[in-house]
């Protein structure tokens, strides 16, 4: 083949070459007019050289090339690329490096690619890119590094809820996969919102189960004993009567019950231990509610397990994640983690009850400011609100400081 002397020449001959899937010849005809080259030549043209080098070399399987020109850079001349080609030139460079079993030079291209997509304000196009990272990251193993991606992808604005959906969808993976506690939260806190929200990667999400052994339960995607649903009803009618002694006692009867058949139903094990949950808090019995809720093993440990994957209804989600929100804010730990720990599970709530009973998210809300109150003080620091008052202009009301709220567990029934 001829040496073509010309950037238009060689830059035409290589498109050809390219779209006629021979990605081989395009790669020699660029290399070619390359170390042709004596001169800085340039750098937009030089640009655009290497830029397609790249390609071609990705195309034809050179990964080690394609790396070389996108992590190194060219090295004979100055080239100023387009920020767009290369922001697609990180993101495939991170591909190549996949294959070429260099994880850490992936993510870290992954991370240049939607650097540069924020610089050009393109939103839509960093959250593909920060999906592209995290399932290519996934798919060979590499957990623990998607996790930044992930996070990015489930941090999204709410105009962007499918790429959302899709990272608390791969979240789930790498969660189980490595017992990330962050993601694990996170997925925990998101149920109601993914519930809500639907969708083949909202239901892949809802399936995460947190790493536990030893636990065997029921799936709840069935109609729980009737007599055990019945004495769960009837334990619900006394907390409606706070006789919240009796009502404890009733549910920890429902909770042995399934415990002794041996495979204890997972709707049932959950509702038993909302209700004593609930119990304990509506009576002041605020140690007895937290050993529950951070009980490690014996059968409440079960109850909880089957609320924080998902066994029960949504709303008894939302209830029971309610009650986290209020014993996180009694922790005496960092002020800073609770009110994270708030936020995330009331921003959470109330983004369910606003779908599905508006009139109650200014009660969400109160609780909401009350948590932040009683970590901080009757006036918290502006920095700990922001959450709080960008729910309040979303939704159009403001928080009170009324009594907390708690309703009533819903029926005992297929989840």
């Amino acid at each position: 083949m001829a040496p073509l002397r010309t950037f238009e020449q060689t830059m035409t001959t290589a498109s050809r070459l390219l779209d006629s899937a021979r990605p081989a010849h395009a790669l020699a005809v660029l290399v070619e007019f390359d170390n042709a080259l004596t001169d800085q030549p340039d750098a937009r043209e030089y640009g655009w050289i290497v830029a397609y080098r790249f390609r071609a070399a990705f195309r034809s399987g050179d990964f080690e090339q394609a790396l070389a020109l996108v992590d190194d850079g060219p090295l004979r001349f100055t080239a100023d690329i387009p920020a767009s080609e290369a922001a697609t030139m990180s993101s495939m460079g991170g591909e190549a490096a996949i294959r070429l079993n260099k994880p850490r030079n992936a993510a870290r291209l992954f991370s240049r690619s939607i650097e540069l997509r924020r610089q050009m304000c393109n939103a839509e196009l960093a959250l593909t890119a920060a999906q592209t990272a995290s399932r290519l990251l996934v798919d060979e193993g590499h957990h623990e590094l998607a996790v930044e991606f992930v996070e990015q992808l489930i941090a999204a604005d709410h105009e962007y809820d499918e790429h959302r959906a899709t990272g608390y969808a791969i979240a789930r993976f790498v969660a189980e996969a490595t017992g990330h506690a962050g993601l694990t939260a996170q997925l925990l806190a998101a149920r109601p919102w993914l519930t809500a929200f639907g969708g083949e990667s909202a239901e892949t999400a809802l399936r995460f189960v947190p790493k536990q052994s030893g636990v065997q339960l029921i799936s709840a995607d069935r109609l729980p004993d009737p007599d055990q649903a019945a004495a769960g009803a009837a334990a619900d009618a006394l907390l409606a009567q706070r006789n919240y002694a009796d009502a404890d006692h009733a549910y920890r009867a429902v909770l042995d019950a399934a415990i002794a058949t041996g495979r204890p139903d997972a709707l049932v094990a959950g509702k038993a231990v909302l209700g004593m949950l609930l119990s304990a808090v509506m009576s002041g019995r605020l140690n007895a509610a937290h050993h529950l809720w951070t009980s490690e093993s014996g059968s409440p440990r079960l109850g909880i397990l089957a609320l924080e994957s998902g066994q029960v209804s949504a709303y008894d989600t939302v209830l029971y994640r309610l009650i986290e929100a209020f014993l996180h804010s009694l922790s005496t730990g960092d002020p800073a983690t609770s009110s994270t720990a708030v936020d995330t599970i009331m921003h959470s709530c109330v983004t369910w009850t606003a779908d599905h009973d508006a009139t109650t998210v200014v009660r969400l809300l109160n609780n909401w400011k009350l948590h932040l109150i009683e970590i901080h003080g009757v006036n918290p620091p502006a920095a700990y609100t922001a959450a709080l008052d960008a729910a309040e202009r979303r939704w159009g009301t403001t928080s009170t400081t009324n009594t907390l709220y708690f309703p009533h567990p819903g029926p005992w029934r297929q989840r």
